[in-house]
């Protein structure tokens, strides 16, 4: 992916400069961090803890502040505790796609 930028003095249409941001983030996440952690496996392990701990994690504090919200510890309006309700339950909704989807595997 590349991103590019049009220079100011000339007018819309023209040509754009290249930069290639991407592609030498790319090239470093390649040379500095693959290595550290081996094999693809492992790769795909980790990322799937982190993936985990968001859609996990997400609910838990959505969930632990709309109860605190609703016990009067926290002052919040009423819009805010169900944002958080709703957003909580989307996220274990997510979750719970994910395990489906991993135990069809």
């Amino acid at each position: 992916m590349t991103v590019g930028l049009i220079e100011p003095d000339r007018p819309w249409g023209a040509a754009p400069i290249i930069f290639r941001v991407a592609a030498d983030a790319h090239l470093a996440c390649c040379v500095l961090i693959c290595p550290l952690f081996g094999a693809s496996g492992v790769q795909m392990a980790f990322g799937r803890l982190i993936s985990w701990i968001v859609l996990l994690g997400v609910p838990a504090v959505c969930l632990v502040v709309a109860v605190l919200a609703l016990a009067g510890r926290i002052d919040l309006e009423t819009m805010w505790i169900v944002f958080y309700l709703v957003l909580g339950a989307v996220f274990l909704h997510a979750a719970q796609r994910v395990r489906w989807d991993e135990m069809k595997r």
